[in-house]
């Protein structure tokens, strides 16, 4: 009986961590007035960053090598990024505009800190500002908070 009870303890934990994934997802994409975020996981153990939750996008509809791309960079090295004029780039975001159809102008993408570990655990990642040329820093501020908001989600994800 009690095996049962933590199945589906953990079910309804991974329902509402994907719920408060999407709930982050559409604050963001309001708050820094972008196309899109995504909010990325690094898998240890195949060295592949995979998308937990985005907008248009299904969890695990992208993935990318942790070498060849902006957030694995950023989780690698646990330090933003800000990219701008990525139409004129090469990159992974040129693998996932070929499959998803959607075309990445400018990012600025943060790293998610584990909560239990010295690492990073994942990332998220706002897509082609509307207004203006680029990020400013009240943007990369508003990230960054979310970002350590976003650590317990995240870290159980790693968990389930």
């Amino acid at each position: 009986m009690m095996t049962n009870y933590r199945i589906a303890q953990g079910n309804a934990t991974s329902s509402n961590d994907q719920r408060l994934f999407s709930f982050y997802v559409r604050i963001v994409e309001k708050l820094l007035d972008v196309e899109r975020c995504s909010i990325f996981v690094k898998d240890p153990v195949n060295n592949k960053i995979w998308l937990k939750c985005g907008t248009g996008v299904v969890e695990r509809q992208i993935e990318v090598d942790a070498k060849n791309s902006v957030v694995g960079k950023v989780i690698a090295s646990g330090e933003l990024a800000i990219e701008d004029n990525l139409r004129a780039k090469e990159g992974a975001h040129k693998s996932v505009e070929k499959n998803t159809g959607f075309v990445t102008r400018n990012m600025l993408c943060v790293p998610v800190k584990s909560v239990f570990r010295a690492e990073m655990v994942g990332a998220i990642q706002a897509v082609n500002k509307k207004s203006g040329d680029t990020f400013c820093a009240e943007d990369i501020e508003t990230m960054e908070e979310i970002a350590f908001h976003l650590q317990t989600a995240i870290e159980r994800a790693y968990l389930i």
